[in-house]
């Protein structure tokens, strides 16, 4: 579960290459986690960010959504259980 308060890690180039074993990012592929990377760390465009990757844009703010969907729900389920 994430910390809000305290979240033990940075959306760094370790975080990157390496991911996290916090839950739910523990989660997220190679691919998520670059999608993540560009977007908040380095303040890539959505156009900036598909030109990188050879997608769309609007490919790239779907997958972008679903992963922070994904990563609600992973961490709403947590909550809820434990």
């Amino acid at each position: 579960m994430i910390d809000y308060e305290n979240p033990g890690f940075t959306l760094d180039l370790k975080f990157l290459l390496y991911g996290t074993e916090i839950y739910p990012l523990s989660t997220l592929t190679a691919y998520e986690r670059y999608l993540i990377y560009m977007t908040y760390t380095e303040g890539k465009t959505l156009k900036e960010v598909a030109k990188v990757v050879r997608k769309h844009h609007i490919t790239v703010k779907r997958q972008l959504r679903a992963i922070r969907n994904n990563l609600r729900r992973l961490s709403d389920e947590e909550e809820n259980s434990g």
